[in-house]
């Protein structure tokens, strides 16, 4: 049950009627006597006392549920980056053909490797089979790659018993949700988006809700989730949710279980589930508008390494410290020059564009575009 203090005049009055229960000869009780206020005195510093002793109970209550939620937040492992291929063949198999779940593809540089995650059946008579389930080897955001840049079987896939049957491979969108083990910034900024959606019904509990938006296989598995999401008021009683998935724009399908979530909805069970938006708010769910920015660096190199060796690396390197700007985050040129100086082997990088920060724009979410780099020694 709750505490509930005594308040000074309950204390005094209880005090009193003690006093006259026990003797008679103390007479002069009223207020302002030297025996009343003998009396009135320590019993301000009890109620006083008593005050913060609650005071104190609150905030360990408070310092315990904190360090019960945070303690659940474990931090976060790296995630494999994860999509699908499209795998053609430019001669129809006369029989189906199986590519077991392990089945190796890759980049034509040997850099990144993928398996594919199902068994997955190539029908006789068919050219192209879609959708075919692939995450990267190792976890980690330096996995993530571009649209139609995994183009090779590590293993030859041949059609027994029929000889000219050659299978190409390719993803027809970019894999970007691999990430690296969460720091311990960003788990403690996590425990703060966790705590400041919990009254549900603001900005920050319209986004952390939005993120919780994904879409499965029948075997369970993420095919598309929202990685990104701001919410603002746009005007009196409405607000905007923008979110992007980690390759960009979200199928309409997403923004549609994005906005039952916000929204609430009842589930398979029948049971009503309860959404993110207040009571009497219109909270419409839109596509933010991914925004390509061209990066331009001249590079100073150590004579042990050419540009050619070290490339790769620096674009992965700003490609990922753009995926880790949120929807409506500023960009921040001195963030850029780090990645580029973090690579081994650069002695030195001169920014050519972008000249200046971005500023901060609903909705607009900034992302890599073409990377132009030359060296000198």
């Amino acid at each position: 049950m709750p505490i509930e203090l005594r308040t000074a005049e309950q204390m005094v009055a209880a005090a009193l009627t003690a006093v006259r229960g026990s003797t008679t000869k103390a007479t002069d009780l009223n207020p302002g006597s030297v025996l009343r206020s003998i009396i009135e005195a320590p019993i301000i510093e009890v109620e006083r006392l008593g005050q913060y002793m609650l005071l104190a109970l609150d905030q360990e209550a408070l310092v315990r549920t904190a360090i019960s939620i945070w303690e659940d937040r474990a931090p976060l492992s790296a995630i494999n980056a994860f999509g699908a291929v499209t795998i053609s063949a430019d001669i129809a198999p006369l029989s189906s053909y199986t590519f077991a779940a392990g089945t190796l593809v890759r980049t034509p540089d040997g850099r990144h490797t993928y398996q594919t995650t199902t068994t997955a059946l190539f029908p006789a008579g068919a050219l192209v089979l879609d959708g075919v389930r692939v995450q990267a080897i190792v976890p980690g955001i330096t996995e993530n790659t571009g649209a139609n840049t995994i183009t090779q079987f590590v293993s030859q896939q041949a059609v027994p018993g029929q000889t000219g049957v050659t299978f190409e491979v390719t993803n027809p969108a970019a894999l970007g949700t691999g990430k690296d083990a969460e720091t311990d910034a960003e788990r403690m900024q996590r425990f703060q988006s966790y705590l400041l959606g919990l009254h549900r019904g603001d900005g920050a509990s319209l986004a952390l809700g939005a993120k919780t938006a994904a879409l499965y296989d029948a075997n369970g598995l993420p095919t598309e989730q929202i990685a990104y999401a701001q919410a603002i008021d746009w005007s009196r009683g409405q607000a905007r949710v923008f979110v992007a998935t980690p390759s960009g724009v979200p199928s309409q399908a997403l923004l549609d279980r994005c906005q039952e979530i916000i929204d609430g909805y009842v589930d398979a069970n029948g049971q009503r589930v309860a959404g993110y938006k207040a009571a009497g708010v219109r909270a419409d769910v839109l596509r933010a508008l991914p925004t390509p920015v061209t990066l331009a660096y001249t590079v100073t190199l150590h004579s042990s390494v050419t540009l050619a060796e070290i490339q790769a690396d620096i674009e992965a390197s700003l490609t990922g410290t753009l995926a880790t700007l949120d929807i409506g985050d500023p960009l921040r040129v001195e963030l850029l020059d780090q990645a580029v100086m973090r690579i081994g082997g650069v002695l030195d990088a001169r920014r050519y564009w972008p000249l200046y920060n971005r500023a901060t724009v609903p909705g607009v979410l900034y992302r890599a575009g073409t990377i132009l780099l030359t060296a000198e020694i």
